[in-house]
């Protein structure tokens, strides 16, 4: 009942510093990437940090302080009460790399994967985000469904296509050559309000395939990134 109580306490005094941010934050619709996580721009880091918690098996570092330069790590150990309190008031940058999720492969089937999963916090609430992972080809397929769910919420926003690169490249490891097939695709675009640049979107596929190896599809690296403009954050963010 405590640990309610005071959940209840820091989502009230977030809520308060949301209200100091620039309102064009709501333009992000308080998407969720990962729609198991309660994760998006604008959300209060009380929220975020209830819902990832089911979602690691480690802890996840912070970067903190005036110039960002410390370092600390934050676990189940660690007081939910200090770590919400600091993060209401300061800005600081969450690393988790372990984070398991699980995703729909080319049969319709939940899958669970690890994912690397990096946001910024700023005066409570999140204000950027950056999401990736590794899917295999041959289980995902070249167009998983969750980069299908990314770029229909991309288009929201944007009709432009995306860019197409496809090359070989030549890559050592341990004195032994390789060439690698890779085919990427992206989409970009800046969000634009008013004639003010508000935020930017980002998604990815990165396809890298060994010629060595005719049986493998390859490795899909995708990723999704979405960022509030530093102009319409709080001065001391």
């Amino acid at each position: 009942m405590r640990k309610l109580f005071v959940i209840l306490i820091l989502s009230f005094f977030i809520s308060s510093n949301a209200n100091s941010l620039d309102k064009t934050i709501a333009i992000f619709d308080f998407y969720k990437p990962l729609p198991e996580i309660n994760l998006s721009i604008g959300s209060p880091i009380t929220t975020a940090y209830e819902s990832l918690k089911g979602n690691l098996t480690k802890g996840c570092s912070v970067q903190y302080g005036e110039n960002m330069d410390k370092h600390a790590i934050i676990n189940m150990n660690v007081s939910e009460y200090d770590f919400l309190n600091y993060a209401m008031k300061n800005k600081i940058q969450i690393i988790c790399n372990d984070v398991k999720y699980k995703f729909f492969n080319k049969n319709n089937k939940l899958k669970e994967e690890e994912v690397l999963l990096m946001f910024n916090v700023c005066n409570g609430i999140i204000v950027d985000y950056d999401i990736s992972t590794f899917l295999d080809v041959s289980i995902f397929g070249k167009n998983p469904k969750i980069v299908n769910d990314w770029v229909k919420y991309f288009k929201k926003y944007s009709l432009e296509e995306p860019i197409l690169e496809k090359k070989e490249i030549e890559q050592e490891f341990l004195g032994e050559k390789d060439k690698y097939e890779i085919e990427r695709k992206y989409w970009s675009h800046e969000i634009i309000h008013e004639n003010e640049n508000v935020g930017f979107i980002f998604v990815q596929t990165y396809i890298k395939k060994n010629k060595k190896y005719e049986w493998s599809k390859g490795s899909n690296s995708i990723s999704f990134k979405s960022l509030f403009s530093y102009t319409k954050r709080s001065n001391n963010c």
